[in-house]
């Protein structure tokens, strides 16, 4: 499949977690773009414990807390983990991949 600049979205949104979730599911990069991604760079992670922490794994089991300048492939898997009892519009991830910049976000909202 080829893709245009223009079709690539700029932003991915995570389905919501819910709060006082322990482990919540992961989402591939690639699928969050719809593309074949080779490489991507945080550029900006928040790191605001109150509100949770960004984290990444290659496997869905082993999960690291992702960092500024890190690298991730299209293959690898990312999740927000919320702060317990934190609820809310957790700050984004900027990322960049095809030399432009990014960003996923999430929403944490009341436990059913």
């Amino acid at each position: 499949m080829i893709f245009n600049q223009t079709e690539i979205p700029l932003d991915a949104t995570l389905p919501a977690v819910f709060e006082n979730t322990t482990n919540p599911v992961g989402y591939k990069l690639s699928s969050l773009f719809d593309k074949p991604i080779d490489s991507v760079a945080i550029l900006s992670n928040p790191n605001n414990s109150a509100q949770g922490v960004w984290q990444s794994s290659k496997n869905g089991l082993d999960w690291q807390n992702i960092s500024n300048g890190q690298s991730l492939s299209g293959d690898d898997l990312v999740r927000f983990l919320p702060a317990i009892n934190y609820r809310g519009t957790p700050d984004r991830l900027k990322i960049n991949f095809d030399s432009i910049d990014r960003w996923i976000g999430t929403s944490v909202t009341a436990a059913r």
